[in-house]
């Protein structure tokens, strides 16, 4: 969407090809365009209904797209039996997700009631994969980087971050599935960091350890649509989740696998 998450051109420099999301205009140009990435192969349409606090004139409790837009790219998503999934940090972004039979959210940092009703009558289907990591780091981890404290909370990160968890907190009491994903790959939140997330997930939403265990086992073979062979405990199988020895559980040196290989 031109002015959203993704679009990357300049005045000067009005090249697509500079963006990392393709920008649509319409609903017509939204169907033309899933179906040319329908067309090479792909799994999963993903679609950034909402802004991103990294973007300063699209924040993230805003939202970008109509409603049109949503589901032309849906029905052709449908047509062949693919997946829709969905950048959503703002509440309207969240429910228009919801409303337009997107299964895989990432982020929903933002809620109200409406929202969360709607998320637990869809807990069936839906899965939620909040980030939480890339807040924190922003926050505490990104100075190295160029990003003080001061910059990170000037840019919206620390309301979102409270916002954030008080959502998680919510979908976490009413058993909507949340899973781990941080957003790892930037500068500030490496790569290997990974299963730090089971940590925060037990520091902040509240989640016991196995529970957090849970979110990436069971509903990791679930959000990959083989939950009855991934993700599972059997009696003479190798173990889904091997963990490393530290002075804290978990941390982001654990390492999580699902062959008997143990590290």
């Amino acid at each position: 969407m031109p002015g959203g998450l993704g679009d990357e051109t300049l005045p000067h420099l009005p090249f697509p090809e500079f963006s990392f999301g393709v920008n649509v205009n319409s609903a017509d140009e939204m169907r033309k365009v899933v179906r040319m990435f329908l067309k090479y192969g792909v799994d999963s349409i993903k679609l950034n209904l909402s802004g991103d606090n990294f973007t300063p004139d699209s924040p993230a409790d805003t939202t970008w797209m109509s409603d049109a837009e949503v589901a032309a790219a849906m029905d052709e998503v449908r047509v062949r039996g693919k997946r829709g999934t969905a950048h959503a940090r703002s509440a309207a972004s969240v429910k228009q997700a919801l409303r337009h039979g997107i299964d895989v959210i990432y982020h929903a940092s933002y809620t109200d009631e409406e929202t969360l009703d709607m998320l637990e009558a869809a807990k069936g289907r839906v899965f939620v994969a909040p980030g939480i990591a890339i807040l924190y780091a922003m926050l505490h981890e990104a100075e190295a980087f160029g990003i003080t404290n001061a910059m990170a909370v000037k840019m919206g990160y620390q309301h979102e971050w409270d916002a954030a968890i008080d959502s998680l907190r919510a979908m976490h009491r009413r058993g909507i599935r949340i899973l781990p994903g941080g957003d790892y790959g930037f500068a500030f939140t490496p790569h290997c960091q990974n299963a730090r997330d089971l940590e925060f997930f037990v520091r902040y939403p509240g989640m016991t350890p196995t529970e957090a265990i849970r979110s990436t086992t069971v509903y990791g073979g679930e959000i990959m649509m083989r939950g009855h062979e991934l993700g599972q405990s059997r009696k003479a199988s190798s173990p889904t989740c091997c963990w490393s020895t530290a002075t804290r559980w978990p941390t982001s040196r654990s390492c999580a696998t699902r062959s008997g290989s143990r590290r």
